[in-house]
């Protein structure tokens, strides 16, 4: 069936209804003329009636929608074959070709013109330092790139070596040689510059250290290097590798014989078995803690054990005088009495014994005599009870004795450690510096002590990387082992900016030819730099500026010396090029 069938058959029943309507109106119209003739009023046209004016409005309304029913069966016609059009042919989504280059964001090109301006700004940092150091005929035996980790590190280093020395001194200070043997001689000179000069020592190695345990030689060896993805920073890494590749040049670089060194990345010199000036300095003040806390200990012992017999003389100075002797001579009054009461035949004898003028010998005639009474029937008379309690008091009389005996051979023992001990701590105090009291240097080597465990507290203390402070300054030992005192420079170098643009030129007529827009890129560099002695001096700095010129893009690839293919023409050399 096409599509003109199917449109009559859409419209069929649209007009079927409309004949209908036709033929009612017909049939209506057939009977009015009916009607009217044969009315008996005259032939004059009549005026329409109410049933002509509605089928007037009948038949208007039904001939409007039937035009309408008909318009839109159309309009959907229209559009369905519109639809079936569409699907079997799509239209195209290409669109014409502009000829138009667009380049967006950074761009390596651009970049790598940037390169080549900081490598020239590298020749010209070598140039001047050349020309700088042959103006003051000056020669150069190592130059290290300065990077502010190994300076602050080198800092701390000199601040813990000080801080060392300055406990080494204390040490000294409440010390005599005595004490401390050679580790503390004579005061050291002053220097040039007016600051005193310790005194040099032999290095030690960390086997030998009592802090070796301590040293992670492993990271002797390990450094740490971060590296960063960037969009077009130039970091220290390039700039410093450009500056040796210049330092390297053939007759117009630094002499062959200069040493160059970057410690951000390496430590130079790292030697598991070099003596190390830091652990030699601490074993040194190590030995003179422990002098002085034995020392300290020594007097504080020998103080207390003279405290102790002071307290011993006292004590039995106060027995001697006055407890036994009034126990014993209570004992011998009390035997006399017994004696006298109980035994009339021997009050001459009691009274010639208490007449003795000396205590001692009176208890020693008393014993005598209540032997005597005890061994003999001297005094039959005496009830069993009274010789019995005159039997106790012998026994009383005996240990009092004794115990004086003793007493007296205690405190003599106690006199004789008496004058020892304070022989010793004479001896002791002779060690200590007569300019402070004993109190006073007891104190203050207590808090050298506690001073010194602080310090070695502090310089074991693993860091979140897992190096001690104390393995870092033996890497900073071997630095400056690398960068001796004469001949030693720190380059310090900064990239201010870099940067770059691409340039595009749009002609229509050349376009046609060149097959559209043509792209140049430039870039340029700012560079700063300052090389300072071993001091800190410094010797030359500038800020260089290179900028290089727009190039085409398609001359990139021989600027910066990319690897050429045989197509192109050989590269020109770096240096020519620089």
């Amino acid at each position: 069936m096409n599509r003109e069938q199917s449109s009559r058959r859409r419209r069929l029943p649209i007009y079927l209804a409309f004949l209908v309507a036709v033929l009612s109106l017909g049939v209506l119209n057939v009977t009015a003329v009916r009607a009217q003739d044969e009315a008996e009023t005259p032939a004059a046209t009549p005026a329409p009636t109410p049933d002509e004016e509605m089928r007037k409005e009948t038949l208007r309304k039904a001939k409007a929608e039937a035009d309408k029913m008909e318009h839109e069966a159309d309009k959907m016609g229209t559009e369905a074959r519109k639809a079936k059009l569409d699907a079997a042919f799509p239209a195209p989504s290409a669109t014409a070709l502009e000829g138009k280059t667009t380049v967006e964001g950074a761009v390596i090109e651009s970049q790598m013109v940037s390169y080549v301006s900081m490598a020239r700004a590298a020749n010209r940092i070598i140039e001047a330092i050349n020309a700088r150091f042959i103006q003051d005929r000056k020669t150069i035996s190592s130059i290290a790139i300065y990077n502010e980790r190994d300076v602050s590190l080198l800092l701390s280093y000199r601040t813990a070596r000080s801080q060392v020395e300055i406990t080494r001194k204390g040490y000294c200070d409440i010390l005599t040689p005595a004490a401390t043997g050679t580790l503390c001689p004579a005061s050291p000179q002053p220097s040039a510059g007016g600051e005193a000069v310790a005194p040099a020592i032999a290095p030690l190695l960390a086997a030998r250290s009592f802090l070796g345990a301590f040293i992670d030689a492993t990271s002797l060896l390990r450094t740490n290097v971060e590296i960063k993805g960037q969009t077009f920073v130039i970091d220290e890494g390039p700039l410093v590798a450009e500056v040796f590749r210049a330092a390297r040049r053939p007759t117009i670089g630094l002499p062959s014989t200069v040493n160059l060194y970057y410690p951000h990345v390496f430590s130079p010199n790292v030697n598991l078995g070099q003596g190390s000036t830091i652990l030699a300095e601490l074993e040194r003040v190590r030995t003179l803690r422990v002098a002085g806390e034995k020392l300290a200990a020594d007097l504080a012992e020998a103080e207390k054990a003279l405290e102790e017999a002071k307290g011993n003389i006292k004590q039995l100075t106060a027995q001697l005088n006055e407890a036994l002797p009034r126990r014993r001579n209570e004992a011998v009054t009390a035997s006399a009495n017994i004696i006298k009461a109980n035994c009339r035949t021997l009050v001459n004898d009691v009274n010639a014994v208490m007449s003795l003028p000396e205590k001692p010998i009176q208890a020693t005639a008393m014993l005598n005599l209540i032997a005597r009474i005890s061994d003999t029937d001297a005094c039959p008379g005496m009830p069993a009870e009274k010789l019995e309690q005159m039997l106790s008091l012998r026994d009383v009389i005996n240990d009092t004795v004794g115990r004086l005996a003793k007493a007296i051979q205690d405190k003599t023992n106690a006199e004789t450690e008496e004058a020892r001990l304070k022989v010793v701590i004479t001896t002791l105090t002779a060690k200590l510096n007569p300019a402070f009291a004993p109190g006073d240097a007891l104190a203050q080597l207590k808090a050298l002590n506690a001073q010194f465990d602080n310090l070695v507290k502090a310089l074991v203390q693993v860091d979140a990387n897992g190096v001690n402070p104390l393995t870092n300054f033996i890497r900073t030992e071997s630095l400056l082992s690398a960068l001796p005192a004469e001949g030693s420079y720190w380059l310090q170098l900064k990239v201010i900016n870099a940067g770059g643009n691409n340039r595009i030129k749009t002609n229509l007529l050349v376009d046609i030819f060149t097959g559209g827009n043509r792209v140049s890129h430039s870039g340029g560099a700012i560079v700063q730099y300052n090389l300072f002695d071993g001091n800190g001096k410094s010797i030359v700095s500038d800020t260089i500026a290179d900028y290089t010129n727009y190039i085409k893009a398609d001359k990139v690839r021989r600027v910066t010396n990319s690897k050429s293919d045989t197509t192109l023409p050989t590269p020109i050399s770096i240096d020519e090029n620089r």
